[in-house]
């Protein structure tokens, strides 16, 4: 679709109804949402997405099910991380054979490979697709955290990979440290972090950033403001997200989910596994006050 990636790439949520089954009429009302609130591109599915939980049936499922809906109107990133190569890869081909515009992810999750392992599984998955490859650069239970060497070293070896998306602490100087050394052999770097340093990763030459799809609107503004030179105006929307900022990093995914089901995208914030974080009602409160300081900047 697009020879080079750019700007708000909004993560996909699972959706589910009371029983646990995926609501899939939920998740493509989300897809719609994203695409009017003026995301350029979609995540799906990642560890924002809570993949884990889902079959590779329902991966494959709703994969198609979100490049049916988006038609070719933004590109689409898909998601094809597993515990081992060979599942990864079949993914991968399922995505392209579907339409994808690109893949990420992360290596082998639950019995972590070597460095050598890990390289091993990302040439397997440039060979397998004609695809853009995106490496998800993060640590934590999931990740492996490469230094910007080992990622350059990987980009010269295999062509596939044209993108990182930096996940590592603290993102800012990570994002420096990879194009530092990848220079020119990648297309981009993307951030994550919900784009709590958004003008300034874009400032270190950040290609863009993936993000829940919830507030879509107000991060393509924010990223819009900042590409079209406004970069005041850019800081200002940073600034009146701090207080909604704050709280995610209390409620996490049951945040956002409360998020899409106040703007009328899903019925229910039902998790499959798991109780969700409830607020008390100063939160909520506070919850309140903060979508009040974010009505300006909703595209939707």
């Amino acid at each position: 679709m697009t020879e080079t990636f750019r700007g708000i790439y909004a993560i996909q949520y699972s959706t589910f109804r009371e029983d646990g089954y995926f609501d899939e009429p939920g998740f493509e009302a989300q897809v719609d949402f994203t695409i009017a609130a003026g995301a350029h591109g979609i995540v799906w599915p990642v560890m924002a997405s809570e993949f884990t939980v889902l079959t590779e049936a329902e991966r494959r499922r709703t994969t198609e099910l979100l490049l049916a809906r988006t038609a070719g109107r933004i590109p689409v990133v898909i998601g094809v991380a597993t515990v081992w190569t060979e599942s990864s890869v079949a993914l991968a081909q399922h995505a392209q054979d579907h339409g994808a515009d690109a893949i990420i992810s992360l290596p082998p999750y639950v019995q972590k490979p070597t460095r050598g392992q890990a390289f091993t599984f990302y040439r397997a998955l440039a060979e397998a697709v004609d695809l853009p490859l995106f490496l998800q650069n993060c640590g934590g239970a999931m990740g492996m955290a490469f230094s910007g060497e080992e990622i350059a070293g990987m980009v010269a070896e295999i062509p596939g990979i044209q993108y990182v998306k930096e996940e590592t602490s603290p993102m800012g100087p990570s994002i420096s440290r990879v194009l530092a050394a990848c220079g020119n052999s990648i297309k981009g770097v993307f951030a994550g972090g919900a784009c709590r340093e958004l003008p300034r990763e874009l400032e270190r030459g950040a290609a863009g950033n993936m993000s829940s799809a919830a507030l879509s609107d107000i991060f393509a503004e924010m990223y819009d403001r900042y590409v079209a030179g406004d970069r005041d105006g850019a800081r200002e929307i940073q600034f009146r997200l701090l207080t909604y900022l704050n709280l995610q990093s209390h409620y996490g995914h049951d945040l956002v989910r409360e998020v899409l089901r106040r703007r009328g995208i899903i019925a229910s914030t039902c998790r499959r596994f798991g109780a969700n974080k409830q607020m008390d009602e100063q939160d909520v409160e506070e919850l309140d006050y903060a979508w009040e300081q974010l009505q300006p900047y909703r595209r939707v």
